[in-house]
């Protein structure tokens, strides 16, 4: 008689599950799926952080690239300078490129320059053209001011930069 009350309890208590396990696994199973996705998600954007930010600076060093050339000794090409006249400006299209290679997309830079101020040789300075003193060259040379503004692309991105320096030409 024991042994049928056994079987017959085991029975009853199977009869009376109602599928808590099951309901509790699916409440964790979809905790688990969002956080999941959520980290998908935060994974996505930080790839285009990356990237945006990776471009931006591609194209702040083809600007920088660019104002490198025009200042150097010797630079090649010579940029075009606007005439003497306040606020006057000379396009450089195109005026630095770098061809695409396997890891990076293709650069280019172009570069404006705007007459700021000038002076002519042993002219004394006024307050509308101030005075300069660069280290290394005599008294009395003549000079010209401009303000040289580069903006570097990168190619098939929308990415640009605006880099700006002025630049003093200076000839004896």
């Amino acid at each position: 008689m024991r042994q049928g009350y056994l079987t017959h309890k085991r029975c009853r208590t199977a009869s009376h599950q109602r599928g808590a396990a099951l309901a509790i696994s699916l409440i964790f199973l979809v905790i688990i799926t969002i956080l999941s996705v959520s980290a998908m998600r935060t994974t996505n954007l930080d790839t285009k952080i990356t990237v945006n930010h990776q471009l931006k600076e591609l194209s702040f060093q083809a600007a920088e690239s660019a104002l490198a050339m025009a200042t150097t000794p010797n630079p090649s090409p010579i940029p075009l300078v606007p005439n003497t006249v306040p606020g006057e400006t000379a396009d450089n299209l195109g005026y630095f490129t770098s061809p695409a290679t396997a890891n990076q997309p293709a650069l280019s830079a172009d570069l404006t320059m705007t007459y700021l101020y000038g002076l002519a040789k042993n002219q004394p300075a006024t307050p509308t053209t101030p005075g300069i003193i660069v280290s290394g060259y005599p008294l009395g040379n003549a000079f010209n001011t401009y303000l040289a503004t580069a903006q570097g692309f990168v190619a098939q991105s929308g990415t640009h930069t605006t880099n700006r320096m002025q630049v003093v030409l200076i000839s004896q």
